[in-house]
């Protein structure tokens, strides 16, 4: 009896990864990977606290291996997901097969959407912003099928942070991120992390912010809640709220957090 393989097998088979296999970078991103599932229950849980999900459709832009649709999928809510790489939409189908639904996949790309105005009540954006030739053309395609009051996640890492100029989270390079486009390449191939970088588009807070206002989405920070609520537990809150706020908003959001996540709501 032919032995089917399992996604792991068929990610390992058909995905060139960002490294050579000898670097320690392919272990993080295989576990990366296959931790899709969880990070899709974890957005989720996440989402609820701003939109009901039951009933709504989803959009899971640049899905790669699957995870989070799966998750989706997995709690009854209609999705639809898609990946430039035909390899990806082999593994996830695999992936989705393990877990027992079917995913509702095509070959897409985000900078050109086949879909209607106004098709989607949530459009998720993980890990795919940073990626792309053309991050406007993302950013009007996903207002346009959008619905009115309907809901983006999206994730950008922070070029700005010292964190990830130190190291960034995608080579673990010192200074990476600061680099002209040319000279990221050079570098990625001199240490032997790839033919070329794969991470184009690294914006500041402000222009982020303002490509999706510019097409009448309005971006809310989650860390920025968050570490408003950490500070809300200690002392310092009780007596400097306001210089709390200011350091947590103008400081810590757009100079320190090496990530951001965001959640959009269309006017």
């Amino acid at each position: 009896m032919t032995h089917k393989k399992t996604a792991q097998e068929l990610w390992k088979e058909l995905i060139t990864p960002m490294v050579p296999g000898s670097y320690k970078l392919y272990d993080l991103y295989l576990k990366y990977t296959f931790m899709g599932i969880e990070r899709g229950q974890w957005l989720i849980d996440t989402l609820k606290n701003f939109k009901q999900l039951k009933g709504k459709r989803v959009l899971d832009i640049g899905s790669g291996s699957g995870g989070i649709s799966i998750a989706f999928v997995k709690n009854n809510i209609e999705t639809v997901n898609f990946d430039t790489e035909r390899k990806y939409t082999i593994v996830s189908q695999r992936w989705a097969e393990e877990n027992g639904v079917m995913l509702n996949q095509m070959l897409a790309s985000g900078e050109e959407m086949p879909f209607k105005d106004k098709s989607f009540d949530v459009i998720l954006c993980s890990d795919i912003i940073e990626h792309l030739e053309r991050p406007d053309n993302l950013v009007r395609e996903v207002s346009r099928i959008l619905k009115k009051e309907g809901l983006v996640y999206i994730t950008c890492p922070n070029k700005m942070s010292p964190r990830l100029i130190w190291e960034d989270n995608h080579y673990f390079l010192p200074l990476i991120v600061l680099l002209p486009r040319k000279l990221a390449d050079i570098y990625v191939r001199a240490t032997n992390r790839g033919e070329k970088t794969e991470v184009i588009f690294l914006p500041t807070y402000s222009k982020l912010i303002k490509m999706f206002k510019k097409v009448g989405i309005e971006l809310f920070s989650f860390e920025l809640g968050n570490k408003i609520n950490e500070f809300k537990k200690t002392s310092l809150y009780e007596k400097f709220p306001g210089l709390v706020n200011f350091y947590s908003k103008h400081v810590y959001l757009k100079w320190i957090s090496p990530f951001w996540i965001f959640i959009g709501k269309k006017k």
